[in-house]
């Protein structure tokens, strides 16, 4: 549970705990209910049920997001084999070391972000080699969709030759959008 979770779950319990002796104690002592309070408490209460729903919502969200189901995306894509493979172990290792939870909401934030050792150029270079023809298809379809030249979507990575920059910004884009997919599946 997160500092923030902890803060939340306290403060609705003091409003609530606060709302409901003041409803109490002006009922006892002066035979009618306290409208201020009811509001309180009408209002802690909805706080709360809003709070729960967004947390039970993004758990859900993230226990869509497996290695299975990236690699099962990335398969109804059409990435090349070597490369879907090559991507798979670099999540799996980051599994592995951060286990089942933490590697989900690691993923859940991987926005336009290369994982683990693909954010390397030689790396990035061996999986341009696994297929060259795909990366490039692409990047091309990259630059029809996004109407930018590779180059610009790649700015951030100039201090890299033009292979792993392809290669970076394939894997970043397509998996930002199967993530995203995941996220937002009805059926997963």
């Amino acid at each position: 549970m997160t500092t923030l979770s902890k803060f939340i779950i306290i403060l609705t319990a003091i409003l609530l705990g606060y709302g409901g002796l003041t409803l109490v104690t002006g009922w006892i002592n002066h035979g009618e209910i306290d409208r201020s309070a009811v509001i309180v408490l009408l209002a802690t209460g909805v706080m709360l049920y809003f709070y729960v729903s967004g947390k039970r919502a993004e758990a859900k969200q993230l226990n869509r997001l497996t290695i299975k189901t990236v690699t099962g995306k990335m398969d109804e894509k059409g990435f090349d084999p070597k490369a879907a493979r090559l991507i798979e172990e670099v999540l799996e290792e980051k599994r592995t070391v951060l286990g089942d939870k933490d590697f989900q909401a690691w993923l859940g934030e991987l926005t336009y972000t290369v994982p683990g050792e693909l954010a390397d150029e030689e790396p990035a270079l061996r999986l341009y080699h696994t297929n060259p023809d795909w990366v490039e298809r692409e990047v091309s379809a990259l630059e029809r969709e996004t109407k930018l030249s590779w180059e610009e979507q790649t700015e951030d990575l100039k201090h890299l030759d033009d292979q792993p920059r392809k290669a970076q910004l394939v894997v970043r884009t397509r998996l930002t959008e199967i993530i995203d997919e995941l996220k937002d599946a009805k059926d997963y």
